[in-house]
């Protein structure tokens, strides 16, 4: 890890690790001395049962450890939790255990249960989400979340001031980045590549001189327009209020906020996010994306750097 943060060149911004609580150093703070200036930490739960049916491989009082000695360290860090699973409403409980506890974190991410095909959860129906009860959760967490101080800055990401997390900002706002290792994704502001998925293939290749890119893509401007307003309607920065051809529908319904001629989603608006950004109005692709863009960088000059 410290090769590879000191082979970087130029100002480090900001560099993130995510660690699981059954690995995490016995030091924290030895995160900072290898150049990491925030650790992320992916909790889900701190529900024994929960833990479990999600299939995690650490328990509560690992999660809980884990929780203490980051915070102890004095390194900023974000916690990873997910609602969703039927019958539990316990991230709020844990959050406010945490935050009494403990120095709060100042970044959270908090996702909704989503099952893949395939996987044990996916055979398990008892443990699909159920729409209303995901809902629910997500409006009372937000909530909750809020007044903590902490500004939803994103539909599944909350920060307080100024500690938004800038690598998920530049996914947002749709600018470059470099994924190193199997199965990362990068992107140079028009095509977008994946390497091979499996990680002995993807050493095969990597050890014998050859291209570790499995594909790749190149995005036209229709694509690149939507994909824009598309993810900035995720977050607080919304899009230009005239891609919203049904705004004072979606105003009246609450679904929508208008300031100074952007449009922001509400909470409940979060919840229909996909259906509203395939109604979106893009008439001049590459000018929407200029603005995007602009309000983007004035919201959060450090994209810039």
């Amino acid at each position: 890890m410290h090769r590879i943060i000191s082979a970087i060149e130029g100002d480090l911004v900001e560099a993130t690790i995510e660690v699981n609580p059954e690995t995490i150093l016995a030091s924290p703070d030895e995160y900072r001395q290898l150049g990491f200036t925030r650790v992320s930490l992916g909790i889900q739960s701190l529900q024994r049962d929960e833990l479990i049916r999600l299939g995690r491989h650490h328990d509560a009082n690992e999660a809980i450890s884990a929780i203490e000695r980051v915070s102890d360290s004095g390194i900023e860090y974000s916690l990873d939790f997910i609602y969703g699973l039927p019958g539990s409403s316990s991230t709020i409980s844990d959050l406010e255990f945490i935050y009494t506890r403990f120095r709060g974190p100042n970044h959270l991410s908090v996702y909704g249960l989503t099952v893949e095909n395939g996987t044990k959860l996916y055979f398990r129906g008892e443990d699909h989400p159920i729409d209303d009860e995901v809902a629910n959760s997500y409006e009372a967490i937000c909530n909750f979340v809020s007044d903590l101080g902490l500004s939803n800055y994103e539909v599944s990401n909350f920060a307080a001031p100024g500690f938004e997390s800038l690598h998920n900002l530049n996914y947002w706002y749709q600018g470059s980045y470099i994924g190193l290792g199997p199965s990362a994704h990068s992107f140079d502001g028009r095509v977008r590549s994946w390497n091979v998925f499996d990680s002995l293939r993807w050493l095969e290749r990597f050890e014998g001189g050859h291209s570790t890119v499995a594909g790749s893509e190149s995005l036209g401007d229709d694509q690149m327009a939507f994909e824009a307003a598309m993810l900035a309607l995720r977050t607080k920065i919304g899009v230009p209020i005239s891609t919203v051809a049904d705004a004072p529908f979606l105003m009246d319904q609450g679904l929508i906020f208008i300031d100074e001629g952007w449009a922001s989603l509400s909470i409940r608006g979060r919840m229909l996010h996909s259906a509203i950004s395939n109604e979106l109005v893009l008439d001049d692709p590459q000018s929407i994306r200029n603005e995007i863009s602009s309000k983007f960088i004035a919201t959060y000059p450090k994209l810039a750097l």
